[in-house]
């Protein structure tokens, strides 16, 4: 370390390493205040402060500072992986987000070609600061969780199929295009292993719930076997007998909801991308669960839930799932262990990422490529994931996985055949499984 320069501390945190004579003692003392209520406010002082002392530095130090307050939020978020009902960890990070949005706007205001900042105020205003607060992502409070109430603890009619099978015992099949799926459901009704008016336990990273249009539905309502049906599905599509596919990897279920076979939804939505969008607080945003059509959501036995073509929705994390008192239609897509597209950069981690030392040492007894520091991950390994289905006493008479390749890298595929052992039938068992890929 150069002798003009030194590392500031706080507590936990590290700092970039800033010149000797920069302001960042300033800046040291003021973190004293981050779990003081008044610590936005006295951020704004503090900012307003280094504004009015025209140090030339300013550029640099408000850059490194916007470093250090994302590093700390992305510390936060992960803790929040594991609280995500956490008030207190819920409002720091919001009061992180705010503190890097004033960092922005003046960064914004200082790269303004002729244009000179007054004061805190005056930056805000050129940055349209209210505008950036506004799109922010609500936090958790207690109103809130007030208003989720107690979780479910049992869900189900009391009835359980003979050809419902537990963990470890399923019936499954795989398939790579998730729009797939269908025509495998609609096949087991046909042979009688499903029924009608099933729930479907659907394990996604997505919706999988937009619309199929009603003109499309009318030419779909004549079609009676499953074997005409998978014409009209886009992963199956020849183009010798038809011209549309409206059945598609994200309208699936809205067939499955038209004929009948579900009458309810469960879908299990990431833990990582549940806490990033704190989804409960956030309802207005519902276009982040992009569900076509979904009207009515609302906070209820302490998860979101909505209406959909008739049906009701829930929305919920793995751990708060209710012990099933029926057989359900279970579907799983590997994108819900890990989500390219979702996770964030680098230092971003979420979940998705690869945090520390003990990360790497535990998923590199899995993997063949090198792992470090930063590279994507599952939020959850196969055995816990499963250990969570069985303790939800979850029967289905037919389970069906999917790949997702488009959202799965490929030096992560293998995760599917292991998550096919812990649920498909032992080998002393008659083998009811098909891989289609």
């Amino acid at each position: 370390m150069k002798s003009d320069e030194k590392s500031v501390i706080t507590g936990k945190w590290l700092l970039f390493t800033v010149p000797e004579e920069s302001l960042t003692d300033k800046f040291k003392y003021h973190t004293d205040s981050f779990n003081d209520k008044d610590f936005l406010l006295s951020d704004e002082k503090y900012l307003n402060d280094l504004i009015l002392s025209s140090s030339s530095e300013i550029k640099q130090l408000v850059s490194e500072e916007n470093w250090f307050f994302w590093n700390e939020k992305n510390k936060i978020e992960e803790a929040l992986l594991k609280d995500p009902y956490n008030i207190d960890l819920n409002a720091k990070a919001h009061a992180f987000d705010i503190a890097i949005i004033n960092r922005i706007c003046i960064l914004k205001a200082l790269y303004t070609p002729g244009s000179s900042i007054l004061n805190i105020n005056h930056a805000f205003r050129l940055s349209s600061r209210e505008i950036m607060i506004r799109e922010l992502i609500k936090p958790l409070d207690r109103k809130v969780m007030e208003e989720m109430g107690s979780p479910l603890d049992f869900f189900g009619r009391g009835t359980v199929s003979t050809y419902a099978k537990e963990v470890g015992h399923m019936n499954c099949i795989c398939v790579q295009e998730h729009d797939q799926s269908l025509y495998y459901w609609l096949k087991a009704r046909e042979e009688g292993l499903l029924s009608s008016s099933h729930i479907l336990l659907h394990i996604d990273a997505h919706s999988d719930m937009t619309l199929i249009s009603p003109e499309e539905l009318g030419v779909l309502k004549n079609i009676t076997k499953s074997d005409e049906l998978k014409n009209y599905i886009a992963s199956f599509y020849s183009g010798a007998n038809n011209l549309i596919t409206p059945v598609n990897l994200t309208s699936f279920i809205h067939y499955a909801v038209f004929c009948g076979l579900v009458r309810e939804i469960f879908w299990v939505y990431p833990d990582p991308d549940y806490c990033k969008y704190r989804l409960p607080a956030n309802l207005d945003r519902n276009f982040l669960l992009d569900i076509e059509g979904a009207q009515n959501f609302s906070l209820q036995n302490g998860h979101i839930i909505c209406q959909w073509e008739g049906i009701k929705v829930h929305i919920i994390r793995l751990s708060e799932l209710p012990v099933f008192t029926e057989d359900v239609i279970l579907d799983i897509d590997m994108d819900f262990f890990l989500n390219g597209a979702s996770a964030d950069g680098q230092s971003g981690c979420r979940g998705y990422r690869i945090r520390n030392r003990e990360d790497t040492d535990s998923w590199q007894k899995l993997v063949s490529h090198k792992l470090k520091i930063g590279n994507l991950k599952p939020w959850i390994g196969t055995e816990a994931f499963t250990s969570i289905i069985k303790s939800k006493h979850i029967f289905s008479p037919l389970t069906t996985l999917c790949l997702s390749p488009f959202f799965i890298p490929e030096e992560w595929h293998f995760l599917i055949n292991i998550l096919i052992k812990e649920l498909s039938v032992t080998d002393q068992e008659k083998v009811f499984f098909k891989k289609n890929f």
